[in-house]
């Protein structure tokens, strides 16, 4: 009984962490369509900031990157973009 407690409350410790944030890609998927992305490696995603871009141009840009790990380059990511 007291290692299901201990489970328990280990569980909803980890639960209570859980910000949204936890999967860096996960707000690809997530937001609304883009009218400007940036597309490319973890070299776009960590090295070109949209909002410097946003200020720049005046547009609003999305960071659309992937890591060559988590990258679903392919027909995936070409339809994700379209």
């Amino acid at each position: 009984m007291i290692f299901f407690f201990f489970s328990i409350l280990l569980f909803l410790g980890v639960c209570s962490q859980v910000d949204g944030y936890s999967d860096s890609f996960y707000i690809n998927f997530t937001t609304p369509k883009q009218s400007s992305l940036i597309l490319g490696t973890s070299r776009a995603a960590q090295g070109l900031q949209p909002k410097i871009f946003d200020t720049i141009l005046k547009k609003q840009f999305s960071n659309y990157s992937f890591t060559v790990l988590h990258s679903p380059f392919g027909e995936t990511y070409l339809n994700s973009i379209k």
